[in-house]
């Protein structure tokens, strides 16, 4: 997640939420993105690879 986070200049506050819902997801839990907008349509389809 940091070398992700490094490479799109994330700012550090957006790499602790990241890395959250990443663990949450991990353990079964749900994550709601209330505005998908925001993240590149790249990153879009990474996160939804991750749920198929």
């Amino acid at each position: 997640m940091r070398s992700h986070s490094a490479q799109n200049d994330w700012d550090s506050g957006f790499t602790k939420k990241m890395a959250e819902w990443a663990d949450k997801v991990a353990s079964g839990g749900r994550v709601i993105v209330k505005h998908p907008s925001y993240f590149s349509e790249n990153m879009q389809k990474e996160l939804h690879l991750l749920v198929e």
